[in-house]
């Protein structure tokens, strides 16, 4: 073979390999938007009472209340959510309190706010290390995880943050390739809710708090409101803090 023939081979493949990239290419951005399905229920749906008997552990009921900073926390968000609730949550007989935030944004704002920048990097609160975990709700291979973070509040008080969110799936559609869906997934955040769980309760109550509201809780997001098949983590995505 000649060393003219080898060059037009290679341009031809070359070509070739154009070619099939730019039909691809163009195959994956002329598809249909992935579409996604919606909330079953807003979080003002959300019960005022959330009775609760978990193994091993005292009967509690649960009482949710309006919190008077709703309103603050939605005008603070640099993002219009499509549902936000800020509750307070108590259990008189255990002597608990916690604040329940839902926070539901159509794509995907909310998972670039975590307790780890917002409280510990930006607001400058220092968190004991040593506390932080993957809490596991239930069997560890159903992955329904979530992530504890806790704060020093005070000289001796301390605050306890559970963070975790649910991913919402694509709904399949019949004019669209899995190569299409793909590339849509790729190509922008989908919907997502992010729920947080914030408590003075002491370490002791901890066991309590996690199998008694935040497994409960899980469980009834999933029952009522979340669309099927949301997928559930506590993963956080890469953001940076920019300076001033």
């Amino acid at each position: 073979m000649t060393t003219a023939t080898r060059i037009w081979l290679s341009v031809a493949l070359f070509g070739a390999a154009l070619t099939v990239q730019g039909g691809l290419l163009a195959h994956m951005a002329l598809g249909p938007s992935n579409a996604y399905p919606a909330m079953r229920k807003t979080f003002a749906d959300l019960p005022t009472t959330l009775a609760v008997e978990a193994p091993g552990l005292p009967a509690v009921v649960w009482s949710f209340a309006p919190h008077p900073a709703e309103k603050s926390i939605r005008k603070s968000l640099p993002f219009e959510p499509v549902h936000l609730i800020y509750r307070h949550c108590r259990a008189p007989e255990q002597n608990i309190d916690a604040v329940c935030y839902l926070v539901h944004s159509a794509n995907g704002e909310d998972r670039k706010h975590h307790p780890d920048v917002c409280i510990r990097d930006v607001q400058g609160v220092p968190e004991i290390e040593k506390h932080r975990a993957v809490v596991a709700l239930g069997d560890p291979k159903l992955n329904r995880n979530v992530q504890r973070y806790c704060f020093e509040s005070g000289k001796t008080h301390t605050m306890t943050v559970y963070y975790w969110h649910y991913t919402f799936v694509p709904s399949v559609q019949t004019q669209q390739s899995w190569l299409q869906r793909l590339h849509q997934t790729f190509s922008r955040f989908p919907p997502s809710v992010t729920a947080q769980i914030t408590t003075t309760a002491s370490p002791e109550q901890w066991p309590m708090i996690e199998k008694a509201l935040l497994a409960p809780l899980d469980d009834h997001l999933r029952s009522h409101y979340l669309p099927e098949g949301a997928v559930m983590g506590c993963d956080r995505l890469p953001i940076a803090i920019a300076a001033k």
